[in-house]
């Protein structure tokens, strides 16, 4: 009865009209309330427009009227993880594999849930059954790369992308833009960006491209091209704490100190906070000398730790927290436990073995046994090993001094 009216619906989709597919599926609905594949298409009409909640609510009606819809019930896992249910998401993602173990569509959104969650191995388990095989689709494809990505394998990875490349299609894009954070990571910076400046002149970047452009340009001291690749990214809507960061130190790096901290302080308080941009916070008021800033980010920076906020410990700069004042031994010493605690939480369960009989031996290695900082803190911590204990030798990779901090540390090393 609504044939032509689903064709007019689906041909309005692939024309990107998602407005008129909503309007044609919802007539639809006003007409035959019952009609569950009415419902489905509006949802997917509601998701393209970014109303996730709005696609929810229709494909449960869509699934109350046809429980064995597994179109309808694979959008609606698409969604619940699109609204951040990743827990609901899964479920449906196993009920559905469970039927369906050799669909490439529910497998290759079940591992972008997977992928998403930073569980790679399980990711490939799901994929395995299209590992090799040559006639996969570029979706599936990706996803197997961004997979072995994940595990560090990056020679498969880039060979998975390849082929999505090779295929030419709808994934095209994102598939070179994946190939050219590879060799970001891997310090290509030429390569990656001359793929990610022609994906730009095509119009077909997506945003995350411009926040790596600007780490390239950043890293190059180009500062005002780093803030114009932000900029264009934030246009697209990217809105990430990396790109923050680079916007700030990219300013910071021009002179504009003041206008760097001001963006760090909005975001900082629109996300309760976040750790690394107080520490980036941080960073440029220690360096531009900008006390009243260091007083307000030290106060935020204890009320983050002593909160027990998730904090990664990479993010917490011991050094540049030594240099403020007015933190406490006592507060120094909770700080110095929590990034222990954080460290050791997740360690390798190792075999012990047997204790051995001789003196523990440690080694520093270090290029400041001479007249300097490091040797003048840490002549005083040579000399006072216990030798019953502990055998001490030094590593020189630095330049001698002809001064009394070169002979004492020589003297206090045992080799």
């Amino acid at each position: 009865m609504f044939s032509s009216v689903f064709e007019a619906a689906t041909q309005a989709y692939n024309k990107g009209n998602y407005e008129e597919m909503v309007s044609l599926a919802r007539d639809v609905i006003a007409k035959d309330a019952m009609n569950s594949y009415a419902y489905y298409l509006a949802a997917i009409g509601e998701k393209e427009l970014g109303r996730p909640g709005e696609s929810l609510e229709l494909l449960r009606r869509a699934i109350d009227l046809d429980p064995l819809a597994s179109n309808a019930r694979l959008l609606l896992a698409t969604v619940l993880r699109q609204l951040g249910q990743e827990v609901n998401s899964e479920i449906q993602f196993k009920l559905l594999i469970k039927e369906f173990p050799d669909n490439e569509t529910v497998a290759s959104n079940y591992s972008f849930l997977l992928n998403d969650l930073k569980r790679y191995e399980e990711s490939i388990n799901i994929l395995k059954p299209f590992i090799n095989r040559n006639d996969i689709g570029e979706a599936i494809t990706i996803n197997i790369g961004n997979a072995y990505r994940g595990l560090g394998d990056l020679k498969t990875a880039c060979r998975f992308y390849q082929r999505a490349i090779e295929m030419n299609g709808k994934y095209w894009a994102g598939a070179k833009a994946n190939l050219a954070v590879i060799s970001l990571e891997e310090g290509r910076l030429d390569e990656a960006e001359r793929n990610l400046i022609e994906l730009d002149r095509m119009g077909l970047a997506p945003k995350e491209a411009y926040l790596n452009l600007g780490v390239i340009s950043l890293r190059r001291e180009r500062f005002t091209e780093s803030l114009h690749w932000i900029g264009k990214g934030e246009a697209m809507g990217l809105d990430s704490v990396s790109a923050v960061a680079i916007y700030a130190f990219a300013q910071a790096k021009l002179g504009n100190e003041s206008e760097a901290i001001k963006k760090l302080k909005i975001y900082v308080k629109e996300q309760d906070s976040d750790f690394s941009l107080l520490c980036t916070w941080l960073s440029i008021a220690q360096k531009s000398c900008l006390y009243n800033e260091l007083r307000a980010v030290r106060k935020k920076i204890l009320e983050a730790i002593y909160q027990d906020k998730t904090v990664s410990v990479s993010e917490i700069n011991l050094f540049s927290l030594l240099a403020c004042s007015g933190i406490t031994p006592e507060q120094h010493y909770r700080i110095a436990q929590k990034v222990a605690n954080r460290l050791t939480k997740d360690r390798l369960s190792l075999p012990l073995r047997n204790r051995r009989k001789s003196r523990i031996r440690i080694g520093y290695l270090c290029a400041d046994f001479r007249d300097h900082p490091v040797a003048h803190l840490m002549i005083g911590v040579f000399k006072n090993h216990d030798r019953e204990q502990f055998e001490v030798y030094g590593y020189n990779i630095g330049q001698f001094d002809d001064t009394i901090y070169r002979y004492r540390s020589i003297a206090y090393l045992d080799h």
